[in-house]
């Protein structure tokens, strides 16, 4: 009797054990709603933060709330976060809704009180989203969730047209997973009722507490872009491998359950899709052949553009993507390695080229609700909005040179 009890305790913490310590780590939060601006007032952000903060405080964070917060009280408040989150298997969570702002590669958070006269002021006037992840990522511990609901227009008169919305975080930390309410360089809906579009849907995503942390963000990107008309499409970016869940941990299931059989591990690299990777012996419906595509679209001063794709997917969650484009009436051709994931809803795709001058590829970085047509050989996707054009783009890949 002894001995099937050890067993039947050994096989519980076997199955439930990593969800059961994390369930049980210390979890802070810093939420921050700016919405009382002199210039460009917005109506949800406040109302935002304070119901992100009693969802949190829900799943067990200890929450510090921030409304219409000045620079000052930004910075303390990030700076107690970094305090608060220990070294271990804690884990930490930044929200912030407000106005926000992208210079030189660069965003910025802008404080109620902020009175920014030109574009050279927002680096001592405003919040850097790098120096929130870099505080974060001296803490030292285990997962940092960075929501940004922050991508509205420009409120100042200096806005150039370029810097709509944020751009993409060019140093993330490892141990971390950062959201944008949409694609960069695109802007997001304050909304309508009482919450923002995004933060509306994340809200009923958020509070179902047996949902792996990464899909709570694909389920709620997925019913924003339902929910906008492929309008606002949210952009996810992580460098968290693990799994991890933000509420109490699931219960046992009545059935034994079978132990998992190990994933490939795909190699490192800057970036890496958070999804698992089918294993190479998968019969999966992306890796037979060569797809192409030519993705047409306009930019934002009305100029047609045309950029030729070529994707070769590897069983092993690894992918070669070569693009072909003209810029500034010069032909650009650049290879680049990436890693590629999906599952029955979504395909991932991240992948640097080593050329700057191609414009928006720098860093490819898609998310995208795929469908296939009837015989496998041809599959659609919505490519987020590169940084210079005016809209997501419904490209059709080609399967060629099947097996």
């Amino acid at each position: 009797m002894k001995k099937c009890l050890s067993l039947i305790l050994t096989m519980t913490f076997f199955v439930l054990g990593p969800r059961l310590a994390f369930a049980q780590a210390a979890k802070h939060a810093l939420v921050i709603g700016n919405s009382a601006y002199a210039a460009g007032p917005l109506a949800n952000p406040v109302n935002d933060a304070s119901d992100i903060k009693t969802a949190l405080e829900g799943l067990g964070f200890q929450v510090d709330l921030v409304l219409n917060g000045t620079l000052s009280q930004m910075e303390d408040a990030v700076l107690g976060l970094k305090g608060r989150l220990s070294r271990g298997n804690s884990y930490g969570f930044f929200f912030y809704a407000g106005h926000g702002i992208q210079s030189q590669g660069e965003n910025y958070l802008i404080p109620v009180d902020a009175d920014i006269r030109s574009e050279s002021f927002l680096k001592t006037k405003a919040l850097a989203v790098q120096a929130v992840l870099d505080e974060m990522q001296e803490a030292g511990n285990r997962l940092n969730i960075i929501v940004l609901d922050a991508c509205r227009n420009n409120p100042f008169g200096w806005a150039r047209s370029g810097s709509r919305g944020l751009t993409i975080t060019g140093r993330q930390p490892p141990g971390s997973i950062i959201v944008y309410a949409t694609s960069v360089g695109a802007v997001a809906e304050d909304g309508t009722g009482r919450n923002g579009l995004f933060t509306g849907q994340l809200l009923q995503h958020l509070q179902n507490p047996g949902l792996e942390v990464k899909e709570i963000f694909n389920r709620t990107g997925a019913a924003v872009r339902q929910v906008s008309g492929d309008r606002q499409i949210p952009a996810i970016y992580s460098q968290f491998f693990d799994n991890a869940y933000l509420g109490a941990a699931q219960a046992v299931p009545s059935a034994p359950a079978a132990p998992a059989q190990p994933t490939p591990l795909a190699p490192a690299a800057p970036t890496v899709p958070a999804q698992t990777v089918r294993p190479a012996q998968s019969a999966d419906p992306f890796t037979r052949g060569r797809w192409e595509a030519l993705l047409n679209y306009q930019d934002r001063e009305g100029k047609t553009h045309s950029d030729q794709y070529e994707i070769i997917f590897a069983g092993n969650g690894t992918c070669l993507v070569t693009v072909r484009t003209r810029e500034n009436g010069v032909d650009l051709f650049q290879d680049g390695d990436g890693f590629w994931s999906y599952d029955d809803t979504f395909l991932r795709i991240e992948c640097r080229f080593p050329n700057p001058a191609i414009r928006g590829l720098a860093e490819m970085n898609w998310s995208s609700l795929y469908q296939f047509d009837g015989n496998r050989r041809r599959f659609t996707l919505l490519v987020p909005p590169y940084p210079g054009a005016a809209r997501t783009i419904r490209a059709a890949f080609t399967r060629t040179n099947a097996d």
